[in-house]
């Protein structure tokens, strides 16, 4: 997903997929950089029992059909 949209869905409190998976909702968003510099944009994804918690890469975060 484009920050644009994972900020929608953290916004919206929508469902997502990660690697196949669905989590309830995106709790947090937020930017590192690497050894490089380079800006990283991460999600924090909340599973639907609400007991896990998993810091994934934005961009390997897809929306819910």
């Amino acid at each position: 997903m484009t920050f644009k949209e994972l900020k929608e869905a953290f916004m919206n409190d929508s469902p997502v997929k990660f690697h196949g998976a669905e989590y309830k909702k995106i709790t947090c968003l937020s930017f590192k950089k690497d050894r490089e510099g380079h800006v990283i944009e991460t999600a924090t994804l909340i599973d639907h029992c609400g007991r896990s918690e998993v810091t994934v890469l934005g961009k390997e975060v897809e929306q819910c059909d």
